[in-house]
């Protein structure tokens, strides 16, 4: 019994179709894998592609073309800044002056907070010592760090 032209056609489509499925299956596997790792990997996407043995341009392919994907993405790394912030917070509770004034010069702008330093000249004799002023602090009031022994010649 011959096949019509409709019937192969069909069966091409058949075909197709499965192929198809089978990467688009495929694909989601990846995908659930990328987001169980990517917290893992603190948001790293190189090292996220590594381990799932995608490119990052596929990476980046998926956030185009499956926008819950991307919403996965974006919520996992949001969950790490939220993490980060507690983190930033028990610091600055535990009075670590880094922390605050890291706080302050991010969060505190609008209030004239400025991680700024400014470096003058004021001119004068060359074989002077030079007068560093730091945020309005002159750190030439402050005795010399101790010379490491191996740097003394």
């Amino acid at each position: 019994m011959k096949k019509t032209r409709k019937q192969k056609l069909r069966k091409k489509s058949a075909c197709k179709s499965d192929k198809s499925d089978t990467i688009k299956k495929k694909t989601q596997e990846k995908q659930k894998l990328f987001i169980s790792l990517y917290k893992n990997k603190a948001c790293n996407v190189s090292a996220t592609c590594a381990a799932v043995n995608i490119s990052r341009e596929t990476f980046y392919d998926w956030l185009k073309r499956y926008p819950s994907f991307g919403k996965k993405c974006v919520e996992i790394e949001e969950s790490l800044i939220d993490f980060a912030e507690t983190k930033l917070m028990e610091c600055i509770q535990d009075h670590n002056m880094t922390a605050i004034i890291f706080f302050l010069t991010n969060k505190g702008k609008g209030r004239g907070w400025k991680n700024q330093y400014q470096l003058k000249h004021e001119g004068g004799d060359p074989h002077k010592p030079v007068r560093v002023v730091v945020q309005g602090v002159d750190l030439s009031q402050y005795p010399k760090a101790q010379e490491p022994a191996d740097s003394k010649q």
